[in-house]
């Protein structure tokens, strides 16, 4: 898989699965969710970790996301530790420096059931 994305799984009794993903738009720098539509027009890497914010923001209802590790390469991960505000980053339990973006979904699923064995 080429294309950046952001994706959010969530883990019950039955495994690991997709809850959202959400994709940076280059042509126009905003960011699309998976349906590809814009939700955010501004371009840069600051823009699309502060997307992102926003949106765990928006998706990760405590009583449903209390802990959220995240992965990425070295310098979205930074850009969303100066971005994510408290509360949200305080359910931050790790941060996972691996950029998982090239990996087909069934081997994603995969690398993900090796980690996060919590």
């Amino acid at each position: 898989m080429d294309e950046k994305a952001a994706r959010l799984f969530s883990r019950d009794n039955g495994g690991i699965s997709l809850t959202d993903e959400i994709f940076p738009v280059p042509a126009t720098g905003g960011v699309a969710r998976a349906q590809r539509r814009p939700v955010v027009r501004s371009g840069g890497g600051q823009s699309f970790a502060h997307a992102i914010a926003l949106w765990l923001e928006e998706k990760t209802d405590p009583s449903q996301f209390g802990r959220l590790v995240l992965f990425g390469a070295p310098e979205i991960l930074n850009a969303l530790r100066e971005t994510i505000r408290n509360p949200l980053y305080a359910r931050v339990i790790a941060e996972i420096h691996q950029d998982l973006d090239k990996l087909s979904p069934e081997e994603l699923h995969g690398e993900l059931e090796k980690i996060l064995w919590f």
